[in-house]
């Protein structure tokens, strides 16, 4: 199965380098074997994509530029289409980070206003209390003298 898959590839390759009549843009016949076996040592299926976006490029290249050349081009328009395709990735998360930490920040800025809420009853209430505490000492003071008068 995996012989058919990489037959089908090759028919696929030399089929393309036939339409495109991309090997007539390499004079020497060294040069057209090179092409070839490059492209038939990097076929794949998950690398089919990435062939036949370079066979595109071939073709569209109308100079007798050497193959490496062409080549190294490919590779660093494609290494820079996975640079910019990883630094869009780690903006989306970053970006996603600083959501997540805004809606947490959100969250904590109403509990602290709960806690601050409570903390400020509760004062108020142990105000009340102490009051409370004076007036019933005041109470107590007088039925006290009260007490010591009477006898």
């Amino acid at each position: 199965m995996n012989n058919d898959k990489t037959q089908a590839l090759n028919d696929w390759l030399n089929d393309n380098l036939r339409k495109c009549d991309l090997l007539s843009k390499f004079p020497d016949e060294e040069s057209r074997y090179k092409l070839k076996e490059r492209l038939r040592s990097r076929l794949t299926p998950q690398t089919l994509p990435a062939v036949a976006q370079f066979l595109l490029t071939l073709n569209k290249v109308h100079t007798n530029e050497p193959l490496d050349r062409i080549i190294k081009r490919q590779r660093n328009t494609d290494a820079a289409r996975r640079s910019r395709l990883r630094k869009a990735q780690k903006l989306e998360t970053i970006e996603n980070k600083v959501h997540n930490l805004k809606l947490t920040n959100g969250r904590l800025r109403v509990q602290v206003a709960v806690l601050e809420s409570d903390i400020n009853h509760i004062a108020q209430k142990e105000q009340r209390n102490r009051q409370r505490v004076l007036e019933l000492e005041a109470q107590l003071a007088s039925v006290h003298q009260k007490l010591l008068h009477k006898d």
